[in-house]
């Protein structure tokens, strides 16, 4: 069981990201052995299923409104955030974000806590797909929200500009009810063999493309998750842009913080473009924009370092910097008209991404499932909730619990875990 030993890193015949690849590597008993405890979804202390399944039958499952059924897109993107926002420092061209806080501008806005930092990117995509906190092992049906949309009458897909096996999205996202997901093995062939040749504005003009083709008699959801902010940045040199760092930083950090600084404007220009896509048309559209973590700047955090920025995880300011992403929520006219929201303001309150969709459902005025309405009472009491042991109790991030927290921790543990394993929606 010694998970030193089955490491990516010891693979000399493969792939080193390719699961399949480095099981061939070490053996199919060894593997099996090894995996056999992740395997297994165990539930929660105290679980009661039967306590569980009434709970959750107590919350009225709510039906979209036929008039209100807005096309839905969500935008997960790759490393993206707004980092100026967490350092004073000067001599930094911070403009590659002036769009993105001109849009947010127009947007209902807020904070999301997320349960990574610099990667694990599946983690933020996911719970925001099921509206768990934690995930399990993915092997069978299970619910989530986009089977709720496809319940609904809404046609569901995504897109994202990678491999398929890359975090086993191939099988995992049809768990999930897609009915289409697209990668470069079934789709962006087309476009480019590798995923850093497919920047965020192709996968964009391919997202308008899927959008103006769809089933027009049905509504629309897609989950989108971006590749081109996948780090590491080039630290030898600035790469396809200008130089954006001046002063006494070290040659290292003016590469790697440039380099990122760059690509944010190449994403944020390409997002300009599908926004404008967007509000140009008669069609509703509710856009929901997010980060799914903060970039990985330099070995050891050194560029942060040289910022000024704190990422000790043992302060609060610490935590927040260190986990800290952002969201918005845009609509067109035509959205804002079908809803009767204006999809502007700004959040106070910090979420885990496991409540945005929540956000979204709120902002859209729609009731939302039963599952959702439990998770919107604990979005007041505990909005953040962390699988690293982190809070948010009456505004204060904590990483202890009191003994009636914990309670209360261990009823949402519970619900999670029926939600996870009974299916409440039908199977494709």
């Amino acid at each position: 069981m010694n998970t030193n030993i089955y490491t990516y890193k010891l693979v000399t015949n493969g792939y080193i990201w390719t699961p399949t690849d480095y099981h061939s590597e070490h053996g199919i008993v060894y593997s099996f052995l090894n995996s056999i405890n992740d395997s297994i979804n165990l539930p929660p202390d105290g679980y009661d299923e039967d306590e569980m399944k009434k709970l959750l039958s107590s919350y009225k499952e709510d039906d979209i409104p036929s008039n209100e059924k807005v096309n839905v897109i969500f935008i997960m993107r790759e490393a993206n955030n707004d980092i100026s926002a967490l350092t004073n420092t000067e001599g930094i061209d911070w403009s590659c974000f002036d769009y993105y806080k001109a849009l947010k501008s127009e947007s209902y806005s807020g904070k999301l806590f997320t349960n990574i930092f610099a990667g694990g990117t599946v983690n933020s995509e996911r719970c925001v797909i099921t509206g768990s906190y934690k995930l399990k092992n993915y092997t069978s049906a299970t619910n989530s929200y986009v089977r709720y949309f496809k319940e609904q009458g809404y046609t569901v897909e995504g897109s994202h500009p990678s491999n398929d096996w890359y975090y086993n999205r191939k099988n995992i996202n049809s768990t999930f009810g897609f009915d289409e997901y697209y990668f470069i093995e079934n789709y962006y062939k087309k476009i480019g063999s590798e995923p850093e040749q497919i920047t965020d504005q192709l996968l964009y003009e391919d997202l308008i493309n899927q959008f103006e083709n769809r089933d027009k008699s049905k509504p629309y959801f897609n989950f989108s998750v971006t590749y081109e902010g996948h780090g590491p940045y080039e630290s030898t040199t600035v790469l396809n842009g200008q130089d954006r760092v001046e002063g006494s930083y070290t040659d290292y950090t003016k590469n790697v913080l440039s380099n990122y600084l760059n690509t944010m404007e190449s994403t944020n220009e390409a997002l300009q473009y599908l926004v404008e896509y967007f509000r140009s048309i008669d069609e509703p559209v509710v856009l929901c924009v997010f980060g799914d973590h903060n970039p990985w700047l330099g070995d050891g955090n050194s560029v942060y370092s040289e910022l000024g920025i704190n990422l000790d995880l043992g302060t609060q300011k610490g935590l927040e910097n260190y986990y800290q992403t952002e969201y918005l929520i845009w609509a067109n006219s035509a959205a804002k008209e079908a809803t009767g929201s204006e999809f502007t303001g700004t959040s106070d309150k910090v979420i885990s991404p496991c409540y945005l969709m929540n956000v979204l459902f709120e902002q859209c005025g729609w009731g939302g499932p039963s599952y959702m309405k439990f998770m919107n009472e604990y979005m007041e009491q505990m909005p953040i909730v962390s699988t690293n042991s982190v809070y948010s109790i009456d505004g204060q991030i904590v990483t202890t619990l009191s003994s009636e927290d914990k309670k209360k921790l261990s009823r949402l543990e519970q619900m999670t875990f029926y939600w996870s394993n009974n299916l409440l929606y039908k199977e494709d």
